[in-house]
């Protein structure tokens, strides 16, 4: 994906470069793909962006046995979405 061409910027390009990963079973490139979302969406200030990318690295480290830090990025992405009046897009 084109991070340039992207509507959402550098962001939005590796979260959605993380949901293919994530697919194929490719747990750690998934993690590495929200990690880079969540940096870029922090910098540029789309705390929505920053929530998906909080949620999106729950459920990878949940998916590569971390489940202490699955628990922390999945609590801060409730919060942000709390604070924006979103729903959880994380919701078990």
């Amino acid at each position: 994906m084109d991070r340039d061409a992207c509507p959402r910027g550098r962001e939005g390009a590796h979260a959605l470069g993380a949901d293919p990963a994530r697919a194929a079973g490719d747990h750690r490139t998934a993690l590495t793909q929200h990690t880079a979302a969540l940096a870029a969406a922090t910098e540029v200030g789309f705390r929505d962006e920053e929530a998906r990318a909080q949620a999106g690295l729950g459920r990878a480290h949940e998916a590569i046995g971390d489940a202490a830090a699955a628990r922390h990025h999945r609590q801060r992405a409730r919060e942000l979405y709390r604070e924006l009046g979103m729903p959880d897009d994380d919701a078990p």
